[in-house]
């Protein structure tokens, strides 16, 4: 939930950096629904995400949100929101 913060706050509407984002967390986790989110955000046909914020900034940025990284069942470093956030913008996980 904290990676699609820097979307919104760049005026992406809230579901739909969920959309990503979610879907990419899910992926991160080795969640056994990843493949679900996948498929019902492939469906949607949403547009990929752009990011204003260069990636270690917008990584900064979430770092914080420990109400939202905290329960995480995976530690999460700077490293590894970089790395979700460049597949989000850079990858398009909904392709």
């Amino acid at each position: 939930h904290a990676l699609s913060y820097v979307f919104s706050n760049e005026g992406v509407p809230h579901g739909y950096a969920l959309s990503s984002c979610t879907t990419i967390a899910h992926k991160f986790n080795k969640s056994i629904y990843y493949n679900r989110f996948k498929d019902i955000a492939r469906k949607l046909k949403f547009e990929p995400l752009k990011l204003k914020k260069p990636l270690d900034q917008a990584a900064d940025d979430i770092m914080p949100d420990r109400g939202h990284l905290d329960n995480n069942p995976i530690t999460v470093s700077k490293q590894d929101i970089m790395k979700c956030l460049d597949e989000i913008v850079n990858a398009n996980p909904l392709a």
